[in-house]
């Protein structure tokens, strides 16, 4: 894999290339706002600025530099912010200290030719002045923030409503019942909410009083839609709270990439190019994912005809109604199943980790900590399996075997429900459960080895029943057909012993990875074997290879005023975000979360290609971090400063110098450590 400084210019996608400029543009702007705020209530107030740098010029290094007046401009050759220099500002402590020995001495000695303040120096203005000054960056970045809210909901700003397209089997979402296609429509009051709105809700809310969600639940088969309250209590994962799902899915196909390469959806890659949306399955008409995917789970094992057509001309990405399906843009594929990849390793039956409120599980008296023995005085064959079986059967009764932790067997005897969805095991931890959806139960798969499967991969390898699962590795083809982003890749092997992975997660990932991908297995016993997956005849995934676009509906003003209004609520709830979560970092947020200027620009980049109010937007919650953090009481920050000034006002004169100066190296040390640390953060999710 090449990196980016390899490779000539002009072998870069002209559209990255866009990109890339529009992302140095945007960041460069956020940055040129906040100094043209201290630049012009510097100029207003009489100070001399004598440079104004976006970047920092560090040892004399810039890109280029002009001289207009008596101010250097320039671009520093390090981009991690921007700076004003006024006459007599110093956040150097040690020419700070300089300085204000310098002034001290002259205004001592009682000569009035002795060196002072110059007139023009920062250092000779009013504490109201210097406070004015100070505090312009943050105003100025506000004042912006909010003007770029309302130029996007003027222009119209995409989002992604909170409509869920899965959920993690025993998260609390899935705990509530809550299904796919259910459109989350107001939290905690909030209406309308994106699903911005509810990650963060979710992150930053309360823990113990939990969301009140207002849901909308599409009909199905004919029958109307129903409003649902429900209380849903975020839990931890993978460091942030979550309720475990995940945001919504169109129906529209991706214009460039509609399929997954190998999938059975792949061999009708070329007639789905061009921006094609899933109208029909058989004969049930798609308006929506939820339809999607609620038709291809009923037909999993099946051939099915799948209907596409042009998406509308005007329509904005987003849920629409179906085109019609007899217009001679639509045509049908007939498309086959979908086999799992197989490794013939049937694990042992974990307990039972979570029932479903309201289900036929939780009715029948199943208990998280019950272990299933047997179904219908048969042992599971296989519990990955499992699922795919109760659905085969339907809606018929289940006898059930169950031990308890303390040993204790008893019968359960449940009836399945019909359900509308398929549940996928993963989507925000490698250590999922696997789910029955007809019975409401959540459970574990073991690392120990159950059974070898007769004729499968690992028939003929040294594996044995008893084994322990130690670490798993994904190993690539020898020779791979695959271009660079087709498929997802597991670079580093997975600790099954210190849970940075589980067999669930270990087979659900192996789905998406290249055909041809190797699975090298090492037990507790030091026995290591690569065992290559086959297609299985009899276990199919519903999901058949399509690509689908995120859900996206279009927030538009209709008058000047209404953007003005969507603007201000959409800088308000930015500035509020970064306080919430400042107030729970260290707890409920570990520090861990922290990012820098590489994931920033990683995000800007993909929402610039978004389109420019989604940029916009996102602007829009930079500038309020930039604002709220940057007035952070910390030495070096502009909150420092006015921390200083406060203390100046109330004083009447400034604090001593030693104060001073051992403030200022304190803060430079905890700036250093904490750009060390969002820095560290930035280049660990890039090594994933």
């Amino acid at each position: 894999m090449h990196s980016l400084s390899s490779l000539p210019l002009a072998a870069l996608d002209p559209s990255m290339l866009l990109t890339i400029l529009k992302v140095a543009g945007a960041l460069g702007f956020v940055i040129f706002v906040h100094e043209l705020g201290h630049f012009a209530v510097a100029k207003m107030c009489g100070v001399k600025c004598e440079k104004f740098y976006l970047g920092f010029d560090i040892y004399g290094l810039k890109l280029f530099k002009f001289v207009w007046g008596e101010t250097e401009y320039g671009i520093g050759i390090l981009p991690l912010g921007g700076y004003v220099k006024m006459l007599g500002q110093e956040d150097n402590p040690t020419k700070a200290y300089e300085e204000m020995q310098r002034a001290k001495e002259g205004l001592a000695s009682g000569d009035p030719n002795a060196p002072v303040y110059d007139p023009r120096s920062y250092l000779a203005q009013s504490v109201p002045k210097r406070m004015a000054i100070i505090s312009a960056g943050v105003v100025m970045n506000l004042i912006f923030a909010f003007l770029m809210a309302a130029l996007a909901y003027g222009i119209g700003a995409p989002y992604t409503p909170a409509v869920i397209s899965s959920l993690q089997p025993g998260s609390p979402a899935w705990d509530a019942g809550l299904q796919v296609g259910d459109e989350i429509v107001a939290i905690d009051g909030k209406r309308d909410p994106s699903d911005r709105d509810l990650f963060s809700a979710a992150a930053l809310g309360d823990l113990t009083k939990g969301l009140n969600l207002e849901i909308r639940r599409p009909g199905i088969d004919g029958r109307a839609s129903r409003e649902l309250a429900l209380n849903v209590v975020p839990s931890k994962t993978d460091g942030l709270a979550r309720i475990g799902v995940a945001p919504g899915l169109s129906n529209n196909l991706s214009a460039k990439k509609p399929t997954l390469p190998g999938s059975p959806a792949s061999k009708f890659n070329e007639q789905l190019l061009g921006g094609k949306q899933i109208v029909a399955i058989g004969d049930a008409a798609i308006h929506s994912y939820a339809d999607l995917n609620r038709e291809l789970a009923r037909h999993v094992d099946e051939t099915v005809a799948v209907t596409v057509a042009m998406k509308p001309k005007a329509e904005h990405a987003g849920e629409q109604p179906a085109p019609n399906a007899a217009t001679s843009e639509a045509i049908t594929l007939e498309v086959a199943p979908n086999p799992m990849r197989d490794l013939g390793v049937v694990m042992k039956m974990g307990t039972v980790a979570d029932v479903q409120q309201e289900s036929p599980a939780a009715a029948a008296g199943l208990k998280p900590g019950d272990r299933i023995i047997s179904v219908d005085n048969q042992p599971i064959a296989d519990p990955y399996r499992w699922p795919a079986e109760v659905r085969r059967r339907g809606q018929q009764e289940l006898r059930l075997m169950v031990g308890d932790e303390a040993g204790k067997t008893r019968e359960v005897v449940v009836t399945p429900r019909q359900t509308t969805c398929y549940e996928w095991p993963s989507i925000f931890t490698t250590t999922p459960l696997l789910s029955v959806p007809e019975l409401g139960i959540a459970y574990a798969v073991e690392n120990e080895v159950a059974s070898i499967t007769a004729g499968g991969p690992a028939a003929a390898s040294k594996l044995q029943p008893g084994d322990v699962v130690t670490q798993v590795a994904f190993v690539s083809p020898e020779i791979s057909t695959a271009k660079e982003g087709e498929f997802d890749e597991v670079k580093k092997p997975l600790n099954l012993t210190k849970n940075e992975a589980n067999w669930v997660f270990v087979l659900a990932e192996l789905q998406s990875l290249e055909p041809g991908t190797q699975v090298k297995i090492t037990v507790k016993s030091g026995t290591e074997v690569t065992l290559l997956p086959v297609a299985a005849s009899d276990w199919h995934c519903p999901m058949r290879g399509f690509r689908l676009t995120p859900l996206e509906r279009i927030r538009k003003a209709d008058s000047v005023g209404e953007a003005f209004s969507l603007g201000w609520d959409e800088t308000v709830d930015s500035v509020l975000m970064v306080y919430r979560f400042l107030q729970k970092l260290g707890h409920q947020v570990p520090i861990s979360q922290i990012r820098g200027p590489i994931t920033i620009a990683m995000q800007a980049g993909y929402e610039a290609q978004a389109g420019f109010a989604r940029l916009l937007i996102f602007l829009v919650m930079l500038s309020a971090n930039l604002a709220v953090l940057n007035f952070l009481p910390i030495p070096m920050l502009d909150g420092g400063h006015m921390l200083f000034l406060i203390i100046e006002g109330i004083r009447r004169k400034p604090v001593s110098e030693r104060v001073f100066v051992a403030f200022q190296f304190a803060g430079i040390l905890f700036l250093m450590s904490l750009m060390a640390f969002a820095l560290f953060g930035d280049v660990t999710d890039l090594l994933k």
